[in-house]
């Protein structure tokens, strides 16, 4: 058979039509992924705008985004990457097309280049169909094909891996000069890009690996010299732009994922496999941040098959004939040392958490760890198809044997068709359409419409788009940058996760964000938008809020109609829910300069963060043009005159946008997150507001929902202080996903207390929570176990009062018995202590003539109304960390009098919603259940003879009732009620009870609702409603519209927001002046009782406050009805407002990017400010003079200017000249490489260069049983215990060739296949011994670099 299958076999693979097929079909696979849609990749702007996002590469501060930003790597798109997307801009194709022609192109570089490479090492056996395989391994490379969709900026130095290796080895095959190796390596680095500079320089070790085998060599010697300065020549034009931008940037590193999230996954048995990225185990909006990333990863037959994959790759690369074994299992081994070295395990060596650290620290740009995964999966997948190789040697030998010469020739091609379906299986979800993340057609027209209306009518004022979002996730497809951002003509900025801006410009956002969160907007944002530059607001209402975790449209609604200055002036398309407008644009109807010059004498000087300068507008403090500056400003030795308590010491999840942040903490209380930067900076750190306890030193819990290592939404109102502030309504509640039984909440005194009783009451009753059955509480040594009174769930345990230091109390036991649950303490007190928790202000130097504003976040609502009926959601609403009451410790340098001006809102209480019942003798209604307590849906809804304003129950209640009086006899003969416009459940029967007597009346469609008179002064009708479907689903909350009662409707009071309520003298929370009280009353109107906005809160007497010098403090303690948001302190007499004055004239002459020209006119010496973030890097000279900076306001850029005549003042960002310049440089050097390539491969035309082949090292000498023990001793504390056995085992099976040969392979099949089982149980694919048993592998591997005896050196 010389012609039969065996010769067509071999043959057919050296021509180049299998190649082309492969090609194609990785072409076809890319397109097949959610054909027809844009979807996100890398960065939206290629995709939609490249010729316009490349144009703004070429300066280096970006005024578009962020209030003007230095340029974040975006140099990095200028080759190729960039340049193939411009290409299909030009020759007009479409988005989608251009995105998978992108995709299929890399994912043909990887292949092809893999595939050429292993031709070469394996010359001159030139063995069939193995160049084939390695190049499909390394293309469907886990980390490489689930991102080949979703980031290709950061893949694509993979693809390019091989082709930086290729021209190496050819030289040292004697087939290249090493010059032109060199050369043609370089070049190949510079295709690698420069977007993910990470990527880029961790992909270096593999060629450097190479030339250090040869190092010993004339060749290797060469290389060494030439590759270095071609890699220098290649990544010159993105290195000194990557300088220049760490210098002038803010660091952003600090506020990104951590150490302990990027080697979470990485265990020795996801590192094999390589399941190495982290994003690829996470899930967002309920579904797969990576869809096929996270299929690769989790799959249990995904698993499976990769981890076969890996122990054959694993076997053919530490095969003793493997070609260029020693430096591909050098580059493999350090790969994978270095990717699993910081993973937390309990067997993890002792630098795990050094190493970690190091990464959060000074190797932060590494990171993400992951991004060494191409130098092992190169020589893996090289690996593979040696391995596949072996494999089928052996069958022929076996089949030739045993079966006769006739099956021989079968043998290998089944290996390799078996090979070939294990590769294609690893791919499953480029063939199931699983790769990219959900798409769009286009981007929606209004989008368009509204940068085209910005475009023309903003000037240079920024748009501020609401709300935001971590991520732009929209229902129409998740474009994951904004999807202004390619579009925008004019500048725009949006709090997203993407933190660019300095730490102080993303606190004032914050700000701005949090009023819109809480639906309660503010009467200065309109000022406040100004003073920062932004002329108009674009609501959008495209949100996915499932993903995003956005407020609500109708929240930002009311909001903005809660805000006045905002006028509504354009609207386009159509939201997906509720036909409202998909984009709304709001006009700040106030002067927005882009400059202006402000008199200095009239600038205030703040104490506090730039979030206290909209409380301080808020109170009255700061008129609309009045800024200031942060009296830890360097140079300013002002002493305050505003002074604010917003910049807090908290912990921060820098992953959320909303419900971000933990309780106030201590100055001693430790971080629990381990990190640089805990929270975005805003000032001088020593001006950090803590809390500080009476009695208390410090109160902590095993875990708790207001701790930032929680899972979801950071809920600072249950962290562990909440069980001890006195306010049963508030509780600590532990953290999600955690067992409730052995949770704990421990308090630890400042002095032994003596202690005479303790009553704790755990939360028997809360819907969120599991009931605790049993407690213990440890007092000191002595331990008591108590079961907990299931119907209040009070536990009181008398003491002898002996002093003790501590208090722990544990959850033992819980209703039912759940894997998971929440538990929750509502209070714990001892008789006889007092427990306070105050917020102490940093002492300032403020005096007498300083003004205080502290302010505590108000709860936010469940319900919102923009007038079409009330909107609720219970799990938006949130209680106030202080909802207990408002405690402040401030000093002041001088005696002072102060006039006293405060705020309160209505709670969400059962007393609250009595402030809308109407007075004596009308009729009255008071609700056994209401959605949150929320007083706009509160029972008197229900009987204000307004059916757009209902009751709504809570939701699950199946027999809410109404409680009515009246005052007065009357006789009630019949019940109509009109339907709620919500969605909700309707009654259909009612239960009523008055004078003694009960009816029973149907509500059903077409029933009159008469039942037999009753007399009475008073009933309770209730509403029993089922509560639930037949199948098991919740029922919406039973509403109704309005209730009509046939012989009392007449005592209606008709709903009018301007009726006056409030609480009378000395019924309003009690105000505590350095331990003296003063009585209270609040004034406002049931309007701000509906909306949750502020009412007044009044000093029942008028005499103003004497403080004397020294340390204060004041409380305010919230009553069952309204609590303190703002406290106001100002100097008595004296205007809180100082009208700012203008110093000067100023015109613009130039305004661009990087240069700009302004007249200043003449005046007293005055300050030039910009609303742009403040940058170091801006300078500002008049009449050749160098001005000082300036920061206003915390964050915005300001110039002082001297008194004098005025004249031309030139604003000028310095790096902008070397940024191009370098860029240019950096072009220049590259064409020069690409030219030096070019010249010498056309002078060799194609012959080979006559080099001597090299051939390295295949081994690492052998060295003494007490060295490999030592280094075992390293390994241990590097890499951790399992690796460290496997050195010592292997230190054994230095003789047994097959042992050790096969042994890591099947320890790798066998951990992954436990992976496989333990993910196909729904356990997740994080299985301790397979890690354990994959690390003893990687320690077998170390040993098999060692040389046995009898085997060359080469």
């Amino acid at each position: 058979m010389r012609l039969g299958l065996g010769t067509t076999f071999t043959d057919v693979h050296r021509r180049a039509w299998p190649h082309v097929l492969v090609w194609l079909a990785l072409m076809a696979l890319s397109f097949r992924q959610r054909l027809g849609d844009t979807t996100f990749d890398t960065k939206l702007d290629l995709s939609v705008d490249a010729s316009g996002f490349l144009d703004r590469t070429l300066t280096a501060w970006n005024p578009m985004s962020a209030f003007g930003e230095m340029q974040n790597q975006a140099y990095g798109y200028l080759f190729p990457h960039g340049a193939f997307f411009y290409a299909g801009e030009v020759v007009g194709l479409p988005e989608w097309v251009v995105q998978r022609l992108w995709s299929g192109l890399l994912l043909v570089l990887a292949y092809e280049g893999a595939r050429r490479l292993f031709t070469v090492l394996d010359a001159p056996r030139s063995r069939p169909w193995l160049p084939m395989l390695a190049g499909l391994a390394y293309a469907f490379s886990p980390r490489f094909l689930g991102l080949s969709g979703t980031l290709t900026g950061e893949i694509h130095p993979t693809a390019l891996l091989p082709w930086v290796v290729l021209p190496l080895v050819m030289a040292l095959r004697g087939r290249l000069s090493p010059l032109l190796g060199a050369a043609w390596s370089g070049v190949a680095v510079l295709m690698m890009g420069g977007v993910n500079a990470t990527e880029v320089l961790m992909a270096l070790p593999l060629p450097g690996f190479v030339i250090l085998c040869a190092i010993k060599e004339r060749t290797g010697r060469r290389l060494a010299l030439w590759w270095p300065l071609a890699v220098i020549l290649a990544t010159l034009w993105w290195v000194l732009a990557l300088l220049t931008q760490g210098r002038y940037s803010p660091p952003f590193l600090n506020y990104i994922e951590t150490a302990a999230s990027t080697t979470a996954p990485l265990g020795w048995a996801n590192v094999a496999r390589g399941a190495d990225h982290w994003l690829s185990f996470v899930w967002v909006g309920g579904r797969p941040w990576w869809p096929g990333s996270y299929e690769l990863a989790t799959d249990p037959w995904l698993v499976g098959v990769t981890g076969a994959v890996a122990a054959i790759s694993v076997f053919g690369l530490f095969h003793r004939r493997m070609p260029w074994r020693l430096p591909l299992a050098l580059s493999a081994l350090t790969g994978i040392l270095l990717l699993g070295m910081g993973h937390n395990d309990v067997l993890a060596g002792p630098f795990a958490v050094t190493f970690r650290e190091l990464l959060d620290g000074v190797l932060s740009p590494f990171r993400n760890i992951h991004k060494l995964d191409p130098v092992v999966r190169l020589p893996l997948a090289m690996g593979f198809a040696h391995g596949v190789g072996v494999l089928g040697a052996w069958a022929v030998a076996m089949t030739r044997k045993p079966l006769g010469r006739s099956l021989a020739p079968y043998a290998r091609p089944v290996v390799l068709g078996l090979s070939v379906v294990l590769l294609l299986a690893s791919a499953q979800p480029l063939f199931l359409d699983q790769i990219r993340k959900p798409g769009w057609k286009e981007i929606p027209q209004a989008w368009y419409d509204a940068a085209d209306y910005l475009g023309t009518h903003s000037g240079q004022g920024r748009a501020l788009i609401l709300p935001g979002a971590g991520f732009g996730q929209q229902t129409w497809g998740w474009t994951i940058d904004e999807p202004l951002q390619p579009l925008a003509k004019s500048p725009w900025v949006s709090r997203s996760q993407v933190p660019l801006a300095p730490g102080a410009t993303i606190r004032y956002l914050d700000a701005i964000e949090e009023r819109i969160q809480d639906g309660v907007g503010s009467p200065v944002l309109a000022d406040a938008l100004a003073r920062a530059g932004i002329k108009h607001v674009v609501v959008r209402r495209d949100l996915d809020l499932w993903a995003t975790e956005a407020p609500s449209p109708a929240r930002v609604d009311q909001a903005l109609s809660l805000s006045p200055g905002l006028e509504k002036v354009a609207s386009y398309g159509t939201a997906a829910v509720g036909g409202q407008s998909m984009i709304d644009i709001f006009e700040v109807d106030r002067n927005v300069p882009l400059l202006e010059a402000v008199d200095i004498d009239s600038v205030k000087t703040l104490s506090g963060g730039p979030e206290d300068t909209l409380a301080a507008m808020e109170a009255g403090l700061l008129s609309p043009g009045e800024v200031t500056v942060n009296h830890s400003e360097e140079g300013w030795t002002e002493t305050p005159d505003v002074v604010g308590d917003g910049f807090r010491r908290r912990e921060r999840q820098f992953g959320r946008l909303a419900d971000s942040v933990s309780q106030v903490m201590s100055a001693e209380e430790p971080y629990r997150i381990k990190r640089v930067a805990h929270d975005y900076p805003g000032v001088s750190e020593a001006d950090r507001v803590v809390a500080q306890y009476t009695a208390l030193g410090s109160v902590t819990a095993s875990s708790s929902s207001g701790y930032v290592d929680a899972l979801g939404a950071i809920q600072p109102e249950m962290g562990p202080f909440a069980a001890v502030d006195g306010e049963e309504q508030t509780y600590w509640r532990s953290a999600p996903l955690e067992s409730p039984t052995g949770q704990w909440l421990e308090l630890n005194f400042t002095e032994p207390e003596p202690l005479n009783e303790i009553r704790l009451v755990a939360a028997v009753d809360l819907g969120s929570t599991v009931p605790v059955r049993k407690v213990r509480v440890e007092v000191g040594n002595r331990r008591f176990e108590r079961d907990v009174d299931p119907a209040t769930g009070e536990v009181v345990i008398p003491l002898t009062g002996a002093a003790a230091k501590k208090v722990r109390i544990t959850v033992l036991e819980v209703f039912g018995d759940p894997e998971y649950g929440y538990v929750a303490l509502r209070e714990v007190s001892f008789r006889g202590v007092d427990i306070e928790r105050s917020l102490v202000l940093p002492d300032n130097g403020a005096d007498g003539d300083a003004s205080f504003v502290f302010r505590a976040r108000p709860h936010r609502r469940a319900c919102v109304d923009i007038g079409f009926g009330p909107q609720c959601d219970v799990s938006t609403a949130r209680a106030s960390e202080e909802e207990h009451g408002l405690n402040r410790r401030f000093a002041t340098a001088s005696e002072g009098r102060y006039t006293v001006r405060a705020q309160v809102v209505a709670r969400s209480t059962e007393e609250a919603g009595m402030l809308l019942n109407p007075f004596p003798r009308k009729l009255k209604a008071y609700a056994t259940s209401t959605t949150a307590w929320d007083p706009s849906v509160g029972g008197q809804r229900a009987v204000d003879d307004n059916p757009s304003t209902p009751w709504v129950a809570a939701p699950g209640e199946t027999n809410p009732a109404l409680n009515l009086d009246w005052g007065v006899e009357r006789t009630i003969d019949r019940l109509r009620i009109d339907v709620a416009s919500l969605n909700s459940s309707r009654p259909v029967r009612a239960v009523i009870e008055a004078g003694g007597e009960r009816r029973e009346v149907d509500l059903s469609e077409g029933s009159l609702g008469f039942f037999e008179p009753l007399t009475a002064t008073a009933a309770r009708i209730t509403f029993p409603t089922p509560g639930r479907r037949p199948s098991g689903e919740e029922l919406p909350p039973l509403a109704v519209g309005e209730l009509h009662l046939e012989g009392v409707n007449d005592l209606k009071v008709p709903w009018f927001p301007n009726q006056i309520t409030g609480a009378g003298c000395g019924f309003g929370p009690e105000l505590v002046v350095d331990g003296k009280k003063y009585r209270t009353k609040v004034i406002g109107e049931t309007g701000q009782v509906v909306t949750g906005t502020p009412l007044d809160l009044e000093l029942c007497q008028t005499d103003d406050l004497v403080l004397e010098a020294g340390q204060h403090r004041m409380s305010v303690t919230s009553t069952d009805q309204f609590a303190v948001t703002t406290m106001t302190l100002t100097p008595a007499g004296g205007a809180p407002i100082r009208e700012e004055r203008r110093a000067r004239e100023v015109a613009i002459l130039d305004w661009g990017p990087t240069e700009r020209r302004v007249s200043v006119g003449a005046g007293p010496a005055g300050v030039l400010r910009i609303p742009e973030n403040v940058n170091i890097g801006w300078r500002a000279t008049l009449g050749g003079e160098e001005l000082e900076p300036l920061r206003l306001d915390s964050w915005q850029q300001g110039f002082k200017l001297p008194e004098g005549a005025g004249g031309e003042v030139t604003l000028e960002f310095v790096p902008d000249a070397s940024y191009r310049g370098q860029l240019y440089v950096g072009a220049l050097a590259a064409l020069l490489l690409f030219a030096v390539a070019v010249v010498l491969e056309l002078r060799r035309g194609g012959r080979p260069a006559g080099n001597e082949p090299v051939r390295p090292l295949r081994w690492l000498r052998r060295r003494s049983r007490l060295l490999i023990v030592a280094v075992a001793a390293v390994a241990y504390v590097f890499t951790g215990l399992p690796v460290a056995v496997g050195l010592l085992l292997g230190m054994f099976l230095i003789e047994r060739t097959v042992a050790r040969l096969v042994l890591p392979s099947v320890l790798v099949v066998v951990a992954t296949t436990g992976q496989a089982v333990s993910a196909w149980r729904d356990q997740g694919v994080h299985v301790s011994w397979a890690d354990w048993t994959a690390g003893v592998a990687v320690g077998l591997l170390l040993m098999s670099l060692v040389r046995p005896d009898g085997e060359e050196g080469r």
